[in-house]
């Protein structure tokens, strides 16, 4: 199969190629331990979290990165040293044959990137149900007190939030420990409902400490229990849910910028891949074409076209006819074979069919058969004379002499009427 998008890479080109691929692969170094540090990054902000997120595998993304980075900094560390050998021809030999293994490698490592990349893109998707839902259940585990009191105290201080979607989330829970109701005062009992005591209040830490009045959060809703209060207009708590806060914080700042530079670490990567995919190719066919001294010009490519396309060397289309027993003319001229012409071969055959005075086929050892020879090949075949076709005379074509008094049509008379 011939090779697709073919380049011709001088060895100079070689040379210049391998110095740069070994610059490309020392910066997708520090692109790998960005990756490395994003794994640790997320690992470290998610599992402060780790409390609010339900029926969500925080550690997926985080460890993909940390394992996507890592391998990618192996690579790129081998594969610029292995540029900056083959960049000399005296170390080429030896530092030619990883260039393969390594392309291969670095194709499984590029898919990795890619899927790093979409995993937190799809993360956002899953990320703010899994919020809201954790939130949710802290509010309802508040008044037990302990670890999950502090924790959503200390996430509605630092995000500026209140509730899941907005404070009124904290009507409907009961947050308030019993312990701490006077069950004897009929304004609580009131509020009493099935032993759950519900309220237009909310915690402390929902307070807007920017707000000029102090902080009303109990009896929210009721103006008439405060002065110179409308809960409307002179709301002093926070109006921000810890659902969007914590989105706009992991999914906008964290998730989607990292999965932007991923994505543009995924391209830099692909670039390197291919230029190191020309680079390999190239050197290979150098030494294919001449092992002892391999610093001929020759193609670097991508990939084999499966579809088919032109053929490096011009007679080989008519070797390929010969070799399957086409008859041909012992006068035509092997020069015109040996031209690299297509259209020039194709006649040479046309006329040794058309003559048909001779025949070659192949024989037992893959030569050519003749009459009279074995040849081990069509470049042994020797010259001989054109053929020449015989003139045909045909003689000169004599027009008859007409003569106008030799024949005369009779005239007859007919009677007048």
């Amino acid at each position: 199969m011939p090779p697709c998008l073919a380049v011709n890479i001088s060895e100079g080109g070689r040379c210049r190629l391998s110095i740069a691929l070994t610059l490309f692969n020392w910066i997708c170094v520090s692109i790998s331990l960005a990756l490395l540090g994003f794994g640790g990054w997320i690992q470290f902000v998610i599992q402060n979290k780790l409390y609010l997120i339900e029926q969500y595998k925080g550690d997926v993304i985080p460890y993909f990165f940390l394992g996507v980075g890592g391998l990618m900094f192996l690579i790129n560390i081998i594969g610029g040293k292995v540029c900056l050998n083959c960049s000399r021809l005296e170390t080429r030999e030896a530092a030619k044959k990883f260039l393969l293994p390594m392309n291969i490698v670095s194709v499984f490592a590029l898919l990795g990137v890619l899927a790093a990349g979409l995993l937190c893109f799809g993360g956002v998707l899953k990320l703010e149900d899994s919020f809201d839902d954790g939130i949710r259940n802290a509010m309802k585990n508040y008044k037990d007190g302990g670890e999950i009191k502090k924790e959503m105290d200390e996430l509605q201080l630092a995000y500026k939030c209140c509730g899941a979607d907005g404070y009124t989330d904290w009507f409907k829970v009961s947050w308030i420990n019993e312990n701490y109701l006077n069950v004897n005062e009929q304004s609580v009992r009131q509020k009493m409902s099935n032993g759950i005591y519900i309220n237009d209040d909310v915690p402390f830490s929902c307070c807007n400490p920017e707000s000029e009045r102090p902080c009303i959060h109990h009896h929210v809703h009721d103006n008439s229990k405060h002065f110179k209060y409308n809960y409307q207009t002179g709301n002093t708590l926070h109006g921000t849910g810890c659902t969007e806060a914590l989105m706009t914080f992991f999914a906008d700042m964290i998730l989607m910028n990292v999965g932007f530079t991923t994505i543009g670490a995924f391209g830099v990567q692909l670039i390197l891949l291919i230029l190191t995919r020309y680079l390999q190719t190239s050197i290979d066919g150098a030494y294919e074409k001449d092992p002892e001294d391999p610093t001929a010009t020759t193609i670097g490519y991508l990939f084999n076209c499966p579809c088919g396309g032109a053929k490096e060397d011009g007679d080989s289309e008519t070797k390929e006819e010969l070799l399957k027993g086409t008859s041909t003319n012992p006068s035509v001229s092997p020069s015109k074979v040996k031209s690299g012409s297509r259209r020039s071969s194709k006649r040479s055959l046309r006329s040794a069919k058309s003559a048909n005075s001779g025949y070659m086929q192949v024989g037992a050892n893959g030569g050519i058969v003749s009459e009279e020879h074995i040849y081990a090949n069509i470049d042994d075949i020797p010259e001989q004379p054109a053929y020449e076709q015989p003139a045909y005379e045909q003689p000169a074509y004599e027009q008859p002499v007409y003569d106008q008094q030799a024949y005369q049509q009779p005239y007859e008379e007919y009677p007048a009427y």
